[in-house]
């Protein structure tokens, strides 16, 4: 029972019975309901109720959809917001996913069934979690109450920072954004009821563990894998139940296939002959990073795209994880990344343009201004980078990007800080505020990896640009190449 506006009291009844979304009604009637309040409440409210007349009591039944519907589209027509999935409202998710349904659709006017493929998964799940919230709240057994009310006061007193963790996946939500994957609209090419066919070149670990998982079931995508490897291509493709005829072992073969969009995941030193033949045939085409090994094959490969008029998009996924985009919102006088292994010096090249490229260019992301100087120092060894620090600064900002391949620990660190303030994201999946004392927020244990790595936003976003014929360019993505190119410079250089 809780005050509301124009002198109203509220009560959210105690029992599922008086829910119909959650159970059959009870027996009683409102003045049961009335009366049961009152006997809970504390003074005035139960002299309140007591004067108030029967007609001055309203009842409204709240009511969810308990089986999500197969579409949030029809044709033309799009449901948003409780038309698509009422829930229970002991989570305070309904506005809130009404917006986010109102974010994704402003992005797919003429692309419904993509707006479908975009907020069906997520509303299902937070639905769902909703519905078991109201149960947990809304239970009758006094041993369970006992049970629950001596399990919550426990927590409120012993661990209050655990509860903001109940809304990982849910309040962290971020619609994507334009900065990430630049480019310009044009023409729609795949929409409505048509699948998007995609070929993913390469099956190498990272095609398999962060990016088959995302595509082989998004909606609405017709996946065709290829490979040079026969037995790894059979594997695979049966793992996913793909029928023969999305197999191919060679680029022609998969070119044959009429593709919508290529993800490529073949190694570094092949991608400048793959990515060449994907533009030349109009396939928009997402490459693992880098582009190329030489700064001269990415810019042929960028200026290829433009002329093509075609999307060319780098996979720098950290620029849509969470944590990482969380940090672009926080004062970023000082940003310090780390990103270290364990006995693995390597040429200095394929290094930096491997795995230091991830620092490179979340430094270019989150840096709040122009960069006006580069400073690099490193320790080379028979050949060997051991470890490399790359400073950036500009105006009232400082970035460093550090990198050991002898460290102590195979470890991702990230900490953006201001005046009196600092965020840390440690691997990705731990972001710690600092205001005096440390708040603590852990990926929730159902947010999927690829999802936690911005790999999944990553591969949603380019999608959704080819769905809407929006053309990317990799513009910028050259921009951190080329930095990655001076770097590579200074280090030979200093080792001449």
């Amino acid at each position: 029972m809780e005050p509301w506006e124009c002198g109203h009291l509220v009560d959210r009844p105690v029992r599922e019975a008086a829910h119909p979304a959650l159970g059959e009604q009870g027996e009683g009637g409102v003045g049961d309901e009335v009366g049961a309040a009152g006997r809970l409440a504390h003074d005035p409210i139960p002299a309140v109720l007591a004067a108030a007349r029967p007609e001055d009591v309203l009842r409204h039944d709240v009511h969810h959809i308990a089986e999500p519907l197969p579409a949030y589209h029809h044709g033309r027509t799009a449901l948003l917001g409780d038309a698509a999935h009422a829930m229970p409202p002991r989570l305070g998710q309904g506005g809130n996913q009404a917006i986010e349904d109102a974010v994704v659709l402003a992005h797919h006017c003429d692309d419904p069934a993509g707006y479908t493929a975009a907020r069906l998964p997520r509303t299902t799940v937070i639905a769902h979690q909703a519905v078991k919230a109201a149960r947990l709240s809304l239970m009758s057994s006094r041993a369970g109450i006992a049970v629950r009310d001596t399990a919550v006061a426990a927590l409120s007193k012993a661990g209050p920072a655990l509860f903001p963790h109940s809304f990982d996946g849910i309040a962290d939500w971020a619609p994507r954004s334009g900065r990430m994957l630049p480019g310009r609209p044009r023409q729609a090419t795949v929409g409505g009821d048509h699948p998007v066919k995609v070929g993913c070149i390469g099956l190498g670990d990272i095609a398999q563990k962060a990016y088959l998982p995302v595509l082989a079931f998004q909606p609405g995508v017709e996946l065709h894998l290829q490979t040079r490897t026969p037995a790894t291509l059979d594997r695979v493709a049966e793992g996913l139940h793909l029928p023969q005829e999305r197999r191919h072992t060679t680029l022609d073969s998969l070119l044959t296939a009429g593709l919508d969009a290529a993800f490529v995941h073949a190694p570094t030193l092949v991608h400048p002959e793959i990515v060449t033949r994907l533009l030349e045939a109009g396939v928009p085409t997402y490459v693992d990073k880098p582009l190329a090994y030489e700064l001269d094959d990415s810019a042929r490969l960028v200026a290829l795209a433009e002329e093509r008029d075609v999307s060319l998009a780098v996979g720098f996924n950290r620029r849509f994880a969470p944590g990482y985009t969380q940090c672009a919102d926080h004062p970023r006088e000082l940003i310090l990344m780390q990103k270290n292994r364990i006995g693995l010096p390597e040429e200095p090249r394929s290094m930096i343009l491997d795995d230091f490229i991830h620092v490179v260019d979340t430094l270019r992301f989150l840096v709040p201004g122009e960069i006006d100087d580069v400073s690099v120092r490193a320790r080379v060894r028979d050949g060997l980078l051991h470890h490399l620090v790359l400073q950036l600064a500009g105006d009232g900002f400082t970035a460093l990007g550090v990198m050991n391949r002898l460290s102590g620990s195979a470890e991702e660190i990230l900490e953006v800080s201001g005046q009196d303030t600092k965020r840390q994201v440690v691997n990705l999946a731990q972001v710690i505020d600092h205001k005096g004392q440390p708040t603590v927020r852990r990926r929730g244990d159902w947010v999927p990896v690829a999802r936690q790595r911005g790999i999944e936003q990553a591969v949603l976003a380019f999608l959704d640009a080819v769905r809407a014929g929006e053309v990317l360019s990799a513009r910028d993505a050259l921009e951190t190449h080329e930095l990655c190119e001076r770097v590579v410079r200074a280090v030979q250089e200093r080792t001449a």
